[in-house]
């Protein structure tokens, strides 16, 4: 049985990656805001992934070190 403070950093985790989904989710155009489903689930993923990276390393360089990676990768596209 996973112990309190374990099960709520998972827990915080998740709400977190849902969060961070929504947020890079909204778009705001000619008035109106639209959330598309694909732009919410991947950055969700890709949240998860991070908080997976945090857990292992134990801080946070290495999942703002990949954040800023993918996002230098975007701007070549």
């Amino acid at each position: 049985m996973l112990c309190a403070s374990v099960w709520l950093s998972r827990f915080g985790g998740v709400i977190t990656s849902a969060t961070f989904g929504l947020a890079h989710g909204f778009a705001y155009a000619d008035g109106a805001v639209n959330l598309e489903p694909g732009t919410i689930l991947m950055p969700g993923v890709l949240g998860l992934t991070f908080f997976r990276l945090k857990e292992r390393t134990g801080n946070l360089i290495m999942p703002i070190a990949t954040h800023n990676a993918i996002n230098l990768g975007f701007q070549f596209l």
